[in-house]
């Protein structure tokens, strides 16, 4: 994963088989229609946005727990009185697990509501996958960015992680990390999809904006 040897993940995935690999992922909020049903999956070949990318690699980042982003935080009325708040899902690490287990409707909420029922009904994130897990991927994510293709952001700090990314003929080049605060991913290509040029790869292209940003 360090040095993006893809054949280690191809693999990885012949192992543990497809079937058995997408309805793991979709634990990440993915949706499966839009994943491959073959061993290209490991090569980026699902269809995802930034945001969905970013909102995956957030599970990592939270130590396994699921969030949903948003955009609106809050609207007020002409008088300055707040009507409706953000009501995001919280991150309870004492919780039982059988509040945290995930429900098939658990995502499909107003993610804006009353202020008054903002404050009384918590909602938590559904923790999806083991914290152990989680604490593995993001170690193996950090060396990624100390001594793998992540390299060159150049940035001096012991708890940031990520991973590169690059699509077939050089189209789409990525990068996605985080810190404990905050999820940050980059994408760099056209509208209509062609080529970015020679040697246009994820370390390159993508990576020194999200190092400037996360800087």
């Amino acid at each position: 994963m360090t040095h993006s040897f893809n054949v280690s993940a191809v693999r990885l995935l012949n192992k543990i088989r497809v079937k058995y690999t997408i309805e793991h992922i979709t634990k990440f909020g993915f949706d499966p229609a839009r994943i491959p049903k073959n061993l290209t999956m490991t090569l980026g070949t699902g269809e995802l946005t930034p945001l969905e990318l970013a909102s995956g690699y957030a599970v990592f980042a939270n130590g396994g727990f699921r969030v949903k982003p948003y955009f609106i935080d809050h609207i007020e009325d002409i008088n300055g009185k707040v009507i409706l708040s953000a009501n995001p899902l919280t991150i309870c690490r004492e919780c039982p697990q059988e509040i945290l287990t995930p429900s098939k409707n658990e995502l499909q909420f107003d993610i804006l509501a009353p202020e008054t029922i903002c404050t009384q009904t918590p909602r938590y994130a559904p923790q999806v996958i083991n914290s152990r897990n989680a604490y593995m991927m993001s170690s193996m994510l950090k060396d990624v960015i100390r001594v793998g293709t992540g390299r060159r952001s150049k940035l001096q700090r012991e708890d940031i992680a990520g991973k590169t990314g690059t699509t077939n003929d050089l189209r789409d080049a990525w990068f996605a990390g985080y810190s404990p605060n905050i999820v940050t991913t980059v994408w760099v290509g056209f509208d209509k999809p062609r080529s970015l040029g020679r040697r246009e790869y994820g370390g390159k292209v993508a990576l020194p904006m999200w190092a400037e940003f996360m800087e």
